[in-house]
């Protein structure tokens, strides 16, 4: 049976949450989809997820606590906005996301950021096997 990657999928609300799911799914990837901060991070925890799709205003300290806890966990986590926001992208980027998309989002640009987290994380993919990514 062949190892299929997971991608954490944290998202409240749920026109965009089934958007990314749609689209990490298209991928190749098997979602692993939460609306909660908390749950985010316990499932940065305990799940085996190779990239994580963060949007930027979960409840709480939202999208702050999931970068903190993924970088202790090594996963690349993407933040995902409905606004075009570069005050909330550079706060990302400086607290270290891995990515920032915005609606609408994009197959092609979604393939490419999974396909880039074994060439960018190449330590943290071994652990989860190689990310083969579907890009038609």
């Amino acid at each position: 049976m062949k190892f299929q990657a997971k991608a954490l999928v944290a998202c409240c609300e749920c026109g965009s949450r089934q958007e990314l799911v749609n689209l990490v799914a298209r991928c190749g990837l098997t979602p692993v989809v939460t609306a909660s901060t908390s749950d985010a991070v316990l499932m940065l925890g305990s799940e085996s997820v190779c990239i994580a799709f963060c949007q930027d205003d979960l409840p709480g300290d939202g999208f702050r606590s999931v970068l903190k806890k993924a970088h202790q966990v090594a996963v690349p986590v993407v933040i995902s906005s409905r606004l075009d926001d570069t005050q909330r992208y550079l706060e990302s980027m400086q607290l270290g996301a891995f990515d920032f998309i915005c609606q609408p989002y994009y197959y092609p640009e979604v393939a490419a950021l999974a396909s880039a987290v074994p060439h960018r994380f190449p330590l943290q993919s071994a652990t989860t096997s190689a990310v083969s990514v579907n890009v038609a």
